[in-house]
């Protein structure tokens, strides 16, 4: 990690554009593998028709039917590279994540247990019983 500010926001940044790239890959192997299939699929239709063409001119057909066009997944949209405005929501994204210290309503605090009684423990050390007696206590309050 980066030992000050500015090194720790190029961390972050870093860490967000290289998420938007995979993303961006993946998308777009997704894209070409739809693409290559359905180009597969067409040109096996294409090979189909003409073997059947081929063996209808030398009377040869038998049983063999008229090859059906295959239906073709449809393409998507070309995926777009991550704009800056794309990266920087990520990066804010992933402080935010990193700062959050699972505090609630403003008040830090943690669940116990002992003997089979739920206490809660804030952070001054004050230590209440059980947690619905908590929730009970601070809506009394309101």
């Amino acid at each position: 990690m980066g030992s000050n500010p500015y090194e720790l926001r190029l961390q972050l940044f870093q860490e967000a554009k290289s998420i938007c790239w995979e993303e961006y890959s993946r998308n777009v192997s997704e894209f070409e593998r739809i693409r290559d299939n359905n180009y597969a699929l067409e040109k096996k239709y294409d090979a189909d028709l003409s073997r059947y063409e081929s063996l209808k001119e030398q009377g040869k057909l038998g049983s063999l039917e008229y090859p059906v066009y295959p239906s073709l997944k449809e393409l998507p949209e070309y995926p777009k590279y991550p704009t800056m405005e794309e990266l920087k929501e990520k990066a804010t994204f992933i402080r935010n994540f990193c700062d959050d210290r699972g505090n609630s309503d403003g008040i830090t605090y943690r669940k116990l247990k002992n003997n089979d009684k739920e206490y809660v423990e804030f952070q001054n050390g004050q230590v209440i019983e059980t947690f619905n007696s908590f929730k009970n206590k601070v809506k009394s309050n309101d």
